[in-house]
C-alpha cells in the first residue's frame, strides 16, 4: 500500500517540478496576466488529475483489504480441513489396526 503511495507523491513531485519548469519558460514569453490564467487552469487540471487518481488508489485499497480479508479466510478454512483430514486418517488407522487384531485373535 505504501509503495503506491509513495508512487504517486514522485509522481505529483516530477508533475510540480515539470509544472515550474513551464512556468518560467512561459513567464519570459508572454505578460503576467495571461501567465497567471494559464497558471491557474493548468493547477486546475493537475488538481483534477491529482484528485480522480485519489479516488482511483482509494477503490483499489478497498478492494485489497477486501481480498486481502477473503484469503486469510480461505488459509483458516484450508488449514481446518487438513487438520479434520489428519484426524479422519488417523481413526480409519486405529480402526484398521484394530480389525487387524481382531482377525488375528478369530484365527488363533
Amino acid at each position: 500500500m505504501w509503495s503506491i503511495w509513495n508512487f504517486s507523491i514522485y509522481k505529483i513531485q516530477i508533475l510540480f517540478r515539470n509544472n515550474l519548469e513551464k512556468n518560467k519558460m512561459q513567464r519570459n514569453l508572454a505578460g503576467n496576466y495571461h501567465l497567471d490564467q494559464v497558471e491557474s487552469a493548468h493547477k486546475d487540471t493537475v488538481i483534477a488529475s491529482l484528485k480522480k487518481e485519489l479516488f482511483e488508489l482509494k477503490d483499489l485499497e478497498h478492494d485489497f483489504l477486501r481480498l486481502n480479508d477473503e484469503v486469510a479466510n480461505i488459509e483458516s478454512k484450508y488449514a481446518l480441513l487438513l487438520d479434520e483430514k489428519e484426524r479422519a486418517e488417523n481413526e480409519h488407522k486405529i480402526k484398521i489396526e484394530i480389525n487387524k487384531k481382531n482377525i488375528s485373535d478369530m484365527r488363533s
